[in-house]
Parts: C-alpha cells; sequence; structure tokens
C-alpha cells in the first residue's frame, strides 16, 4: 500500500511540475462509416486539441437540431464548447422519455426507429464515459429523404411501446402508456446561455496573477547590505516585495522602474523592498547594479531558508509547480496578506491602482481575480480556510 500510495505521488508530483497526464496524447475523433469502420478525422475536425482531456458530453447546445461537444480538461482551458455549424444539416429527431411503471428518467430504456431499411438504435444512460453524462435527450439524425415510420420504445422492465405522431423534424416527449409523441417546446435563442456582463472590471495581464482572496504571507528575512540579518516587515504598511537577480537584464530593468517610481509609491505610502536571489559568490554583481543604477529604496539579499518558505507558499497556491523566474514581486498589505503576484514586471499598473486592490471588499476580490470571462458561482472561502492552506 505504500508503494503504491507513493507511485501515486510520484505521478501527481510530475503532472505539477508541468508532465501531461495522458502522455500529450492528442484527442482523437472518428468517424463511423456505415458500420464498417471507423475512420480517423481527427486532424480535420480540428478536433485533435493537445488537451489533458477528462470527460466529453454531447448535447444540443444551441437548440437547432445537430449535436455539440462539451469538453471537460484536467489543463486549460478546463471547459471547451464545441458548438456544430454545420449549415448542411439534415433532419433530426429528439426524443425525451418520460417513464410512469419505470424510473421516471427513463434509465435503461431504449428507442429503435425504423425508416425504410434503416434502423437506428438509442439508449437512455444515466452516465457515459469517464466523469461524463449527456444529454438524456435522444437524437436521431436524418437525411433530407428519411422519414420515421416507425418509433418504438424498449421501456425498462421489459414493456414494449409503439409511438406515433411524428414529422421528419422536432423534438417529442414520450410518456409511458401514451403511445403518441408530444410536442416538446423548442428552445429559443434568447433562452440560451449569454455573456453576463461585470459591475467589477476584469485584470487583464496574465502575468499579474491577483488572488480571489487575501493569503498569509510567509515570515522571512534577508540580509542587509551592511550583512546584518533582518526579519521583513510584513505590518508596516503596504509593501511591493521584488526578488531579483544581478544577471538578469528584465530584473534589472524593474528595479531601474521601481527607482523611478518611488516618489509616487512613497505618495500612497507602499513601501518598497528589492532583494537579490545572487548567492555569495555573485553578490558583488548585485552591489555594481545597486550602485550603477543609483538605487535608493532599502534592498538587500534574501537567505536560502526564506527563498524555499516563499517557494513552498507558492507550491500551495497553485497546482501547476513551475519553475521560479525573476523578477517575481509580491504586493503585499499591512496586515502581511498577499493580494497580487507579479510573474516579470509590474509595469503597467500606477500606485493607485495597487491601494484600489489591496483595499477591495472581498465579494469584488472575489470576481475579479479570474482572467477570464464570468464570474463564481461560490463564495470567497473563510480566512480560517485559508490560512490553514499556506502557513507551514
Amino acid at each position: 500500500m505504500r508503494k503504491y500510495s507513493e507511485s501515486w505521488k510520484s505521478v501527481i508530483d510530475s503532472v505539477r511540475y508541468g508532465e501531461s497526464w495522458s502522455g500529450n496524447e492528442r484527442n482523437c475523433f472518428y468517424l463511423n462509416n456505415n458500420g464498417q469502420r471507423f475512420i480517423d478525422i481527427s486532424y480535420l475536425s480540428g478536433l485533435d486539441f493537445n488537451d489533458d482531456g477528462r470527460g466529453i458530453g454531447i448535447t444540443d447546445w444551441d437548440a437547432d437540431g445537430d449535436l455539440d461537444l462539451i469538453y471537460r480538461n484536467r489543463s486549460a482551458p478546463r471547459i471547451r464548447i464545441i458548438n456544430n455549424k454545420f449549415k448542411e444539416s439534415p433532419n433530426s429527431i429528439l426524443l425525451k422519455l418520460q417513464g410512469v411503471t419505470c424510473n421516471r428518467d427513463a434509465i435503461g430504456s431504449r428507442v429503435e426507429l425504423i425508416s425504410g431499411d434503416r434502423k437506428i438504435m438509442r439508449s437512455v444512460k444515466a452516465g457515459e464515459m469517464f466523469l461524463s453524462q449527456s444529454t438524456k435527450w435522444l437524437h436521431f439524425g436524418l437525411s433530407s429523404k428519411e422519414y420515421p415510420e416507425k418509433i418504438i420504445v424498449y421501456w425498462n422492465g421489459g414493456e414494449k411501446e409503439e409511438f406515433s405522431g411524428f414529422n421528419s423534424n422536432g423534438r417529442y416527449t414520450l410518456v409511458e402508456g401514451k403511445g403518441v409523441a408530444t410536442h416538446a417546446e423548442q428552445l429559443k435563442p434568447d433562452r440560451n446561455v449569454k455573456e453576463v456582463e461585470l459591475k467589477v472590471k476584469k485584470q487583464i495581464f496574465s502575468n499579474h496573477v491577483f488572488l480571489p482572496v487575501k493569503v498569509p504571507f510567509p515570515v522571512i528575512s534577508y540580509r542587509g547590505p551592511d550583512a546584518r540579518t533582518k526579519p521583513v516587515d510584513l505590518y508596516g504598511g503596504p509593501l511591493i516585495l521584488n526578488l531579483w537577480e544581478s544577471k538578469n537584464n528584465v530584473s534589472v530593468d524593474e528595479l531601474s522602474y521601481i527607482k523611478k517610481e518611488g516618489v509616487n509609491f512613497r505618495k500612497y505610502g507602499i513601501n518598497c523592498l528589492s532583494l537579490s536571489v545572487d548567492n555569495i559568490e555573485n553578490a558583488g554583481n548585485a552591489y555594481e547594479v545597486i550602485e550603477e543604477i543609483d538605487y535608493k529604496n532599502k534592498w538587500g539579499f534574501i537567505d536560502k531558508g526564506s527563498m524555499e518558505r516563499i517557494e513552498r507558499w507558492l507550491n500551495k497556491l497553485f497546482d501547476r509547480h513551475d519553475d521560479i523566474t525573476f523578477p517575481l514581486s509580491f504586493l503585499v498589505d499591512s496586515t502581511g496578506k498577499c493580494t497580487a503576484i507579479f510573474k516579470g514586471s509590474i509595469k503597467g499598473l500606477a500606485p493607485v491602482d495597487l491601494i484600489d486592490h489591496i483595499n477591495m471588499n472581498p465579494l469584488d476580490r472575489w470576481h475579479f481575480a479570474p482572467p477570464l470571462k464570468g464570474s463564481w458561482f461560490t463564495f470567497p472561502p473563510d480566512k480560517k480556510y485559508v490560512r490553514s492552506v499556506v502557513v507551514d
């Protein structure tokens, strides 16, 4: 049992560090060639996504008579809706079964549609494929010349019943024991899912991670230019904690930017602390950079233990454990809680924007954070839970 658990941990750790759970296998899509064989049209269909797929649902999403696909992935995008826009779709009949003596959803029942020499069989299922549930509407695709001559339902329980009252197109409800199909209400376009315009402006920078909740930042220390070890003051007001590397040009540019904006940061009460990640052998390079750009804000060197605590903290926040790159900055409020992470430069945000973000109410912060359109359907977790996740 221990080896089994360790094996699973190894697999999960590999995925967190960027490996593919599915071995980078692309999605496959096969065409049924009249029951003779399946033809691989994955590339031609455009459905050969390189996603870590987990489930798929099949339904007439937009109520136009043809079937659409909904993918559920482990990796982003977590949901893909593939809308079938084929303009020359043939006729189709969609049937919804309603049990009376059998279960109401008619799970386990089968429907046979006969048109000329062709027989099509569909079954009502409670689940299909891994972690997937498609619509309970049974879809029968017909050519422009085909007509449902006979529809027979084999109800779960053994009863056989033939239904009448069909045209070549449409949605129908079949109630056990009635024998006659009832036209179902056709969904109208205005009843389909629409995008909802949020009152809260969304974040737009992919390298700026605005956290959905305030998260306690780890207690860390650093070595100042005078070689004295000091704790990072997480409670002395809003803080931009910047981690940089002397041989990294982007890091040096970021230091110059922070220096240039120093007056504006101080105007809004934002402190800046820049900590070099250079080891003792390269410390001289850091001193040279600071002297060359005439950097006036507080700075120093982060110690190995503090860097490891930050790395563990990031790994608890994000399921994907990427290697840390620099510059890397954190926006911490006056209570020691991080509200944003900047991978790369913090350029593009004015100091007033940072203060506004720190002062957001919890619900606005919750909806502001996702970099995609839409909003959460849940409420923010409580502070005790957040603390339990990230505190060592």
